[in-house]
């Protein structure tokens, strides 16, 4: 019975793993909302994405344990399947598409193809104006850096809080269930606030996001539970990042392109996951004779390698923006000169004409006086 258990496990991660899950999901939906919202609401509708991810999150991991106790694992299985064909039948009916592709070959070759790939690498890497190249790709890092860090240490925290900090398996869901809570407020309501009331820009939010996390996680690393719960404090902004930058990545490239480029961002944060895992997993022994919270700390130090890319794009974009307002009002004031001259200019031409016009009048009245007279008398 426990080997067929595994051979279905095995076959049922073949087919997630193949169909890309989660990272397939992620970036259909980010994608999507690049393109049907507005530059306005873009990066606070992410946002609410992103929270709603988190209330995900924090539902199936109030219920999951109840299903499990009162109806077995299997049921949790079935509840979970049931609620994704719900997803599929809601997406199927509800969702409009954007635009219809028509493709010469089948769809299956299309699923299949590893030029994709290809695709979205020169998609990434392709030459744009305005520094837009460079933006996408410290935003990219920052995906990275922040990825690695939360992944790596939510894979030794359940270990850290329980054996070290002596957390009951209740304590442990209060306070994951309190950041995921937290987390979730702070991407509806902190977003609108420092979006829409303050007026931030992305790469500003996601320095303050970034800053609450590294703060956060060295907190988890304090020496007593309260310190460790005094870090949820920071959940709200912990979340900001994700809908700050891809909000921003949105605007940086083209309708078209959204997919490709979210696809490349969900590929990256994918394998992030699982080397971040594998090293983390392999450190946190180690640690243990030294000090049990360097893994908390560590993942605070690497938050501020994701703090100096957020103030690298700021900084950036601001001496950018400068520059292109310096030409414009150049600009302005060169094209403001030329029309003066060419205004003053055609009003001496004009001028000039009619003074010579009036000379020619002159003349011809002296030349021929008689003429002139008789037009006078009639």
């Amino acid at each position: 019975m426990s080997l067929n258990f595994f051979r279905y496990f095995l076959v049922s991660s073949f087919i997630l793993g193949i169909t890309g899950y989660y990272g397939t999901a992620l970036m259909a939906t980010s994608a999507y909302l690049g393109v049907m919202t507005t530059a306005k609401s873009r990066t606070w509708r992410i946002s609410v994405f992103e929270a709603a991810l988190t209330l995900g999150l924090v539902a199936g991991s109030a219920t999951s344990g109840l299903i499990i106790d009162h109806l077995g694992v299997a049921a949790v299985y079935g509840v979970t399947a049931g609620l994704n064909l719900l997803a599929v039948l809601y997406t199927a009916i509800r969702i409009a598409e954007t635009h219809t592709v028509k493709y010469e070959s089948p769809l299956w070759h299309e699923l299949c193809r590893f030029s994709h790939v290809k695709e979205y690498i020169t998609t990434v890497y392709k030459p744009r104006p305005q520094n837009r190249r460079l933006y996408i790709h410290l935003i990219f890092a920052s995906f990275v850096v922040g990825t690695c860090a939360s992944q790596g240490l939510y894979d030794v925290l359940f270990l850290y809080l329980t054996k070290s900090r002596d957390f009951s398996n209740s304590l442990f869901s209060l306070f994951t269930g309190g950041q995921a809570a937290l987390q979730c407020i702070g991407n509806i309501v902190m977003m609108y606030l420092l979006k829409s009331m303050a007026n931030l820009t992305e790469p500003m939010i996601n320095m303050i996001s970034a800053a609450g996390t590294a703060v956060s996680y060295g907190m988890i690393a304090g020496p007593n539970n309260t310190v460790i719960f005094c870090s949820l404090i920071f959940m709200l902004v912990s979340g900001l990042g994700g809908g700050a930058c891809r909000g921003f990545l949105s605007k940086l490239v083209s309708e078209e392109e959204q997919g490709q480029v979210f696809a490349f961002v969900a590929m990256g944060q994918c394998m992030t996951a699982l080397v971040a895992s594998v090293i983390f997993n392999n450190i946190y022994p180690h640690t243990l004779p030294l000090w049990d919270g360097l893994c908390p700390l560590l993942a605070s130090l690497i938050n501020i390698i994701g703090i100096c890319l957020a103030i690298a794009v700021y900084v950036h974009r601001k001496i950018n923006d400068h520059s292109d307002e310096k030409m414009e009002l150049l600009s302005t004031q060169s094209s403001t000169s030329m029309s003066s001259c060419t205004h003053s200019s055609s009003s001496d031409f004009n001028l000039d004409n009619s003074k010579g016009e009036h000379d020619e009048i002159e003349i011809f009245q002296l030349q021929d006086p008689a003429k002139t007279t008789a037009t006078v008398t009639t």
